[in-house]
C-alpha cells in the first residue's frame, strides 16, 4: 500500500498520517540509543513504535498480522517439506533423485504445485509421522486421485521395481516379492 504520503519518509520528512505499507504513522516516539522511532498503528489496530529506518527499506511493513493472513502456518513443517522435495525431484533437473522422477516425465500438478494450501486441502495433513507419499501409478503424476499417504513398507511393494515383470528360475512372475529380511523372491502366484 505505497502512496504519495508513503514516499515523504524516504526523505525523512514523517507527519501524522503518513502511510507506510501497512503502517500509519501517529506520532514521534521518543528516541532510543539516539535512533528515530515512530509511533505507529497498524492495519489491524496494534500500536507499536517502529524504527525509523525499518520504515524506509520495508524490513517492517506490518506488526506480522499480514504476513499471517497470507501464509498457512505451516512452513516449517515435515509435511511442507515433503510438499517442497515432492515439486523438486520432479522439477528441478539439478536434484539427485529427478532422473527417477521428472527425468521419466513424472510432473506435479499445477494445482498443487502453485499452493501447498492446496495440496494439504486434497491430501490432507499426514495422518502419521511415519507415512510418505506414494504414486499409486507409480507412472503417473502427483495429482488428486494418484496420490496417498503410505507406509514404507506399502511403498516399496508398489515401486516399479517390483511391480515390473521378473523371470525368475526361467519363468516369469509379474507378481514377485522381495522377502523384508532375507531379500530372497517370494513367489506370490
Amino acid at each position: 500500500m505505497t502512496n504519495a504520503k508513503s514516499q515523504h519518509i524516504l526523505i525523512g520528512i514523517v507527519k501524522p498520517g503518513t502511510i507506510v505499507r501497512h503502517w500509519v504513522v501517529l506520532r514521534e516516539a521518543p528516541r532510543r540509543y539516539g535512533m528515530r522511532y515512530l509511533s505507529c498503528r497498524c492495519v489491524c489496530g496494534r500500536e507499536r513504535d517502529i524504527f525509523i529506518g525499518s520504515l524506509r527499506v520495508g524490513t517492517s511493513s506490518s506488526c506480522g498480522c499480514q504476513t499471517k493472513a497470507r501464509t498457512h502456518g505451516l512452513s516449517a513443517t515435515k509435511d511442507n517439506a515433503v510438499w517442497r522435495m515432492m515439486i523438486q525431484r520432479c522439477h528441478n533437473p539439478n536434484h539427485c533423485a529427478f532422473k527417477n522422477y521428472g527425468g521419466r516425465g513424472i510432473h506435479v500438478c499445477q494445482r498443487w504445485r502453485n499452493s501447498f494450501a492446496d495440496f494439504v486441502t486434497d491430501m490432507g495433513l499426514r495422518p502419521s509421522p511415519e507415512l510418505t507419499l506414494e504414486r499409486i501409478n507409480n507412472d503417473g503424476n502427483y495429482e488428486p486421485g494418484n496420490v496417498r499417504w503410505a507406509t514404507r513398507k506399502e511403498q516399496a511393494a508398489n515401486s516399479r521395481w517390483t511391480r515390473e515383470d521378473h523371470v525368475i528360475q526361467g519363468r516369469k512372475n509379474a507378481a514377485a516379492r522381495w522377502h523384508p529380511e532375507t531379500h530372497h523372491v517370494i513367489h506370490t502366484k
